[in-house]
């Protein structure tokens, strides 16, 4: 075993998601946001 100076290294990426906000009663005119991210984080 010998000893490097090095590390694995970092990746990362930014994504903004937007929604549109709606009153509960009309939740169907509205978009969420969470959901929409959550699609993208999962494909």
């Amino acid at each position: 075993m010998k000893p490097i100076v090095a590390h694995k290294g970092k990746r990362s990426y930014r994504c903004t998601v937007r929604g549109l906000a709606s009153h509960s009663a009309y939740a169907p005119n509205g978009v969420n946001a969470v959901e929409a991210a959550a699609e993208a984080v999962v494909g």
